[in-house]
């Protein structure tokens, strides 16, 4: 599903992240992290939510981040879209409805997996999990929980 420039682009802003961790710090990284479009959904999380998160995230160490960044991201990883189409174990994929980005690449990859499910979480966007907690839950269990006819 992603391009080669697209990785390129993604590693190349994976980059200037952990740069930007490396050389200004945590408190810069989180205000650079924070203000992504991507994360925009997470501005409206209750104020004790938000608070809760920024200060998980102060707890990081640079170094840390900077090498996830650099190696954990999907410009660095390989592509894995061509063994999709091999699994077969049960397969939910969950994502925000309004996290545009993570929709649509749900709605790809269930296309290309075998019998899965793909849920999408009404009122979330990025993070389905702090959005939109009962909902999400909701999905896992529906998912887990043993069909008629089916091992559990």
């Amino acid at each position: 599903m992603e391009h080669c420039s697209q990785r390129a682009g993604r590693k190349f802003e994976d980059e200037a992240l952990a740069t930007l961790a490396e050389r200004e710090g945590i408190d810069a990284f989180i205000a650079r992290w924070e203000a992504h479009p991507t994360l925009a959904s997470l501005r409206d999380l209750p104020a004790p939510l938000a608070s809760s998160l920024r200060e998980r995230r102060r707890q990081n160490r640079v170094q840390g981040l900077a090498s996830a960044l650099r190696h954990l991201g999907t410009g660095a990883q390989p592509s894995l879209w061509p063994e999709l189409s091999s699994l077969r174990t049960p397969v939910m994929l969950l994502a925000g409805k309004s996290d545009v980005k993570f929709s649509e690449i749900a709605r790809h990859m269930v296309d290309s997996i075998p019998g899965a499910r793909l849920q999408l979480v009404a009122s979330a966007g990025h993070a389905p999990h702090l959005e939109s907690p009962g909902e999400y839950v909701s999905a896992l269990l529906d998912h887990f929980t043993p069909r008629e006819g089916t091992r559990p």
